[in-house]
């Protein structure tokens, strides 16, 4: 089975703006910015064709957004 370990609080890597150098928070999975929330639909993370998870980030200081593509472990 494959997770992404930003989904599952695993990853602790900060991420930096490319903008400003500000550290980036996060706004969750970019699949859930743009679909119907369920919080009881689960995450098809299927290895064989996906390996990568794409989060999205916002920027306080300078307000840009980024996607970042987690590494499926």
């Amino acid at each position: 089975m494959s997770i992404c370990p930003q989904c599952n609080g695993l990853n602790m890597t900060n991420y930096d703006c490319h903008f400003c150098g500000n550290e980036l928070k996060e706004l969750g999975r970019i699949s859930d910015l743009f679909d119907d929330y369920s919080a009881y639909v689960e995450y098809d993370l299927d290895e064989s064709y996906k390996s990568t998870c794409t989060h999205s980030f916002f920027c306080p200081n300078c307000k840009g957004y980024e996607n970042i593509d987690i590494e499926i472990i």
